[in-house]
């Protein structure tokens, strides 16, 4: 199975909006202060669940060095308009 390419900024995204997810809907302790800043005490548990998302995306995904990044957006914005031109 090949694996899909993912440009660097939509690979970080990615598994932040994942960690939060799983961090979030796994825990029944208030993991925040006021202001909306994790404790401390919960820092390390964070990145562990970064870590173990980062290794589950790696089975279908892989991290675009950033000259492929490029590329990538340049391909993307070229399916968007042949997209639109077939919808017009």
């Amino acid at each position: 199975m090949s694996k899909i390419k993912l440009p660097t900024p939509i690979w970080v995204q990615f598994y932040g909006e994942l960690s939060s997810y799983v961090e979030e809907y796994g825990s029944i302790d208030c993991r925040f202060d006021d202001d909306g800043n994790r404790l401390k005490e919960y820092e390390g548990e964070y990145e562990s669940i970064v870590d173990e998302v980062e290794n589950i995306m790696s089975k279908f995904f892989v991290k675009a060095d950033i000259n492929e990044t490029e590329e990538l957006h340049k391909d993307a914005v070229i399916d968007n308009q042949y997209e639109r031109s077939r919808d017009a």
